[in-house]
């Protein structure tokens, strides 16, 4: 089983500023008051994302993005998302329950390319104990092998599968990063779920 996510796929989406560069997954040092606090989930916020150019170009081609598309998020960020907007008629309190919400990846290849993807991100600034300052991710559902061929995030999967970078026997399956003129890094990670 994979999940695309954060295949299970993650998008990672990282802001290099002139004051701190950064990786994702890099080890922080943690505050003792976080410590004692426990784990904290990021918060889900609404931003879109744009990269242009040639990294732009080269994620739809990785992706095999003709036209836009729309992703079904995962259940922990569909829970994200909720607790942001709480927008049912009645409160929910179980995690199964989240409604469905998706993500839209727009490309333009035309001259000036560019690809955004919104709205929906968990702010990874405001996870404990593992705090990373502008970075941001999304995942998909965990996806099955026996899962609707006709998905997109299954779409995606069997094109990353016939990558040569594809590691059948690892973990992580597939990592790819992307880095654009604008200083933004983007990663495309697929990993096995048990």
């Amino acid at each position: 089983m994979f999940t695309i996510s954060s295949f299970m796929f993650h998008c990672d989406y990282l802001v290099k500023s002139k004051i701190t560069l950064g990786m994702i997954m890099i080890g922080m040092s943690l505050l003792a008051a976080e410590v004692a606090a426990g784990a904290r989930f990021p918060n889900a916020v609404e931003k879109k994302i744009v990269i242009t150019g040639p990294s732009a170009d080269s994620v739809a081609k990785l992706l095999g993005l003709s036209r836009n598309i729309s992703l079904r998020l995962g259940k922990p960020e569909a829970w994200a998302v909720y607790n942001l907007k709480q927008d049912t008629p009645e409160r929910i309190w179980n995690y199964e329950d989240a409604p469905a919400r998706y993500n839209t990846i727009e490309y333009s290849p035309s001259r000036g390319s560019w690809l955004a993807i919104s709205p929906y991100w968990l702010d990874l600034g405001t996870a404990i104990p593992a705090r990373l300052t502008g970075a941001y991710r999304f995942g998909s559902p965990v996806l099955r092998e026996e899962s609707d061929k006709t998905d997109p995030w299954m779409k995606i999967l069997r094109r990353l599968k016939s990558d040569p970078e594809w590691n059948g026997a690892s973990e992580t399956r597939f990592v790819r990063c992307f880095s654009s003129l604008e200083g933004i890094s983007l990663c495309i990670k697929v990993f096995r779920v048990s």
